[in-house]
């Protein structure tokens, strides 16, 4: 069973090598709700036309990006809570930390929102969009989604893994129910956009409510150190930023220069692809506060690394593999479709991803260190893969290949830097 507190309002301290059984709890929380995501992207891809589909896809993109401030959050959360977890702290300095951070969003992403809906016109008109519905429904489902991740970095970071893992199945499941009614009632993509959003709110309601006595009530005790979280999260700004980017521009970039029926097909194959590079989660869940503990403890983290990499790569070529061999029967089965438009450029599709999923982990080791020189590379990447939004891009081929070749060579030297700083740090203990 995941670890929780051994005593009301204290921290735990988790064994490192509790590493594997964490994993496995939380691969199969992700199988069970990847099963509900599953039966969500069927459902989409049969219910809507391929066009409507190209329009979810391209909000999809959009989402991932403007819920990357969500990304920083939990990661930052999950860095706060197990540092102060390491130390044994009594979990009311983490609780006013949560209660000062959900201030803080409410009043960031009023500007926010209310920019997304002045420039709506113009997101209409960028993604050929046939309404306003899409982009109203996106802002809705950034603000749930950014307050559940939120939420969601403290339970991380406290390795509450079974409340974890309960919010992320009441996420998908949720989003499955409302999407497939209201894409039913005839809402389109807004509808399954407002699906998302709602499965959000049911993520974040029960386990809020469940441990409000334990954790989240009690905001008695001032902690310091908001300077010092916040400028945490304006680190991991730039990198989540970026690496959303990276994951997230090839469905932009289809659905700016290609056709609506070749962007819906380019949309459809990048279900799959995408797949790849969301693979590592539940090994960087675990994996991310096993590191900071060890860091506030003097211990070695490489071999948490090592063994995160490992597992990562193992799982990415099987999937890799079987998306391959059989891309056929995955689009039969998705979109009732034998022989699909993307299909014979799967291959690449799936090359192009999956560095990607490697870079994910150890990205989320440096930052784990504090370590963001890394930050270096995504941005340049990110500036080089821009040009795909407004150059030239004649198909899918030339999208894919720029694609592979970047996503190939930022993983290459990530890794290089990674093994550098840890290269660095073990001469200057010595």
């Amino acid at each position: 069973m995941p670890d929780t507190p051994s005593e009301p309002g204290r921290v735990s301290a988790p064994e490192d090598s509790r590493l594997l059984s964490h994993v496995m709890f939380l691969a199969v929380v992700m199988g069970i709700a990847n099963i509900a995501n599953i039966l969500f992207q069927i459902a989409m891809g049969r219910m809507l036309t391929r066009e409507d589909y190209g329009v979810l896809m391209a909000m999809y993109g959009m989402l991932y990006i403007l819920n990357v401030p969500g990304d920083i959050l939990r990661t930052t959360l999950a860095h706060y809570s197990a540092t102060h977890g390491a130390a044994d702290v009594d979990t009311a300095v983490i609780a006013h930390m949560f209660k000062r951070v959900m201030r803080f969003i409410i009043q960031a992403m009023t500007p926010v929102v209310i920019g997304i809906i002045l420039a709506n016109a113009l997101i209409v008109r960028y993604f050929q969009l046939e309404g306003s519905g899409p982009v109203y429904a996106v802002v809705g489902v950034c603000v749930a989604s950014i307050v559940m991740t939120a939420f969601q970095g403290v339970l991380q970071g406290l390795q509450q893994f079974m409340w974890y893992g309960i919010s992320v199945i009441f996420w998908f499941f949720g989003r499955l129910f409302f999407a497939v009614f209201l894409v039913w009632m005839g809402f389109r993509a807004t509808g399954a956009l407002v699906g998302m959003m709602l499965g959000a709110v049911i993520a974040l309601f029960l386990p809020y409510f469940c441990l409000r006595k334990t954790i989240f009530m009690k905001s008695d005790v001032e902690s310091g150190g908001f300077r010092t979280i916040s400028s945490y999260a304006a680190r991991v700004l730039v990198v989540y930023g970026a690496f959303m980017f990276i994951g997230n521009v090839d469905v932009m970039a289809a659905k700016h220069h290609f056709s609506p029926e070749m962007a819906g097909a380019f949309s459809q194959g990048a279900l799959l692809a995408h797949m790849i590079w969301l693979l590592p989660f539940p090994i960087v869940l675990a994996m991310f506060p096993k590191v900071v503990q060890a860091h506030v403890r003097g211990q070695n983290p490489v071999p948490l690394l090592l063994k995160s990499l490992l597992m990562s790569v193992c799982i990415i070529f099987l999937v890799a593999f079987f998306v391959c061999w059989q891309s056929d029967l995955l689009f039969s089965v998705f979109f009732a479709q034998d022989h699909h438009p993307i299909q014979p450029f799967m291959t690449r599709f799936v090359m192009a991803m999956a560095p990607v999923s490697i870079l994910f982990v150890l990205i989320n080791y440096e930052m784990a260190l504090e370590r963001f020189k890394v930050s270096i590379l995504m941005v340049l990447a990110s500036l080089y893969l821009a040009t795909l939004l407004f150059g030239v891009v004649e198909n899918y081929a030339a999208l894919l290949d720029k694609l592979m070749v970047t996503n190939w060579l930022l993983m290459v030297l990530t890794a290089l830097m990674c093994l550098w700083h840890s290269r660095r740090a073990s001469l200057e203990e010595k």
